[in-house]
């Protein structure tokens, strides 16, 4: 009977060291997510600091009222399936995703795209990759 006894409490025993190690990585996991959706929103940023306008020549970026580059946002969500979310999720005008994606301007004008978010997706999948997450 102590044999089983045994290895009832050893079975416990890594169960609760199971639970420990998974709880451990889902923090990993939620840090280095939340550290992508940072990255990618700094990203993000740069883009349309940097990025010369196609609607007034020599500009040396997308900043006109700063509305576009203030509505950026970043979201992590869930728990064991995580979701990061970077762009104007709260506060969007048409005018952004025409500067980010190209198209024309209302009055015709054409804009080349600035692909901020597209950046911004490429460094958050850079920052997941160096955390060992898909």
């Amino acid at each position: 009977m102590a044999g089983v006894v045994g290895r009832v409490q050893l079975r416990r025993n890594l169960q609760t060291l199971l639970k420990l190690e998974q709880a451990e990585a889902l923090q990993a996991a939620q840090e280095t997510a939340l550290n992508a959706a940072i990255e990618g929103l700094a990203t993000a940023r740069v883009v349309i600091a940097t990025t010369e306008s196609s609607l007034s020549p020599g500009k040396m970026n997308r900043i006109y009222t700063g509305r576009m580059y203030t509505s950026l946002d970043a979201t992590v969500t869930g728990t064991r399936r995580i979701h990061i979310n970077v762009g104007w999720l709260k506060d969007k005008e048409d005018y952004f995703t025409v500067q980010d994606q190209g198209g024309k301007t209302h009055w015709g004008a054409d804009v080349t795209p600035m692909h901020a978010l597209a950046a911004a997706k490429i460094r958050m999948r850079e920052v997941l990759a160096e955390g060992n997450i898909k």
